[in-house]
């Protein structure tokens, strides 16, 4: 559980400005909370926000994801995340105060570009749902090597460095097939095929 002052609503959502907002994960750009964080590493998508932001400020919710067009395509072939089916299932989950309590026990699921989903995943949180229910549901349809605890950290720098960290476990996690038998690669859900071998980008 988070340390928090009694100064502080953790009844309802509202915009927090206490000096150690930064402390946690949040979007990059809005910089709102969210239980389900979009991790970027394309560079087509990182130069779209550049006149906003570095580059190593990646990560954000999913409406503030670079998006992908008709005409622009900004993650590569078959990435889910050039998918608008896929990217609503994530939205409306947005909250400002970090220690909102209907949140601050969950924790954050890091959404990379080369991320593997279970094949059920539409039957399983596509029906009609309370949002809440389906947001725990959400978390079971990919690895769980993809999560990370919600925490305030000692710094903005440390929370940047975490993030980075789970980056590197996800990729190397990934490297081992056994991970194919539970999970399809997002090639696969695209095209509704058999799963195949996931390969390293």
């Amino acid at each position: 559980m988070l340390t928090r002052s009694d100064a502080i609503r953790v009844d309802r959502d509202y915009r927090y400005t206490g000096e150690d907002a930064h402390s946690f994960v949040r979007c990059c750009l809005c910089r709102c909370y969210t239980p389900f964080i979009f991790y970027v590493v394309s560079k087509k998508a990182l130069d779209v926000i550049a006149n906003t932001l570095p580059q190593t400020h990646n990560f954000f919710c999913v409406n503030c994801l670079p998006k992908s067009s008709s005409t622009t395509t900004l993650y590569r072939d078959r990435c889910l995340f050039n998918s608008d089916e896929y990217l609503s299932m994530f939205r409306g989950y947005e909250y400002y105060n970090p220690y909102y309590g209907v949140y601050y026990n969950t924790p954050r699921l890091i959404l990379t570009e080369n991320i593997r989903i279970h094949p059920d995943y539409k039957k399983i949180v596509r029906k009609p749902q309370p949002a809440l229910v389906k947001m725990r549901k959400l978390f079971g349809v990919f690895p769980a090597v993809h999560q990370i605890p919600f925490r305030k950290h000692a710094s903005m720098v440390e929370m940047y460095s975490e993030l980075r960290k789970k980056y590197r476990e996800i990729r190397s996690t990934y490297t081992d097939t056994s991970i194919n038998q539970t999970f399809m690669d997002t090639y696969c859900i695209t095209v509704e095929r058999t799963p195949s071998v996931y390969q390293s980008v």
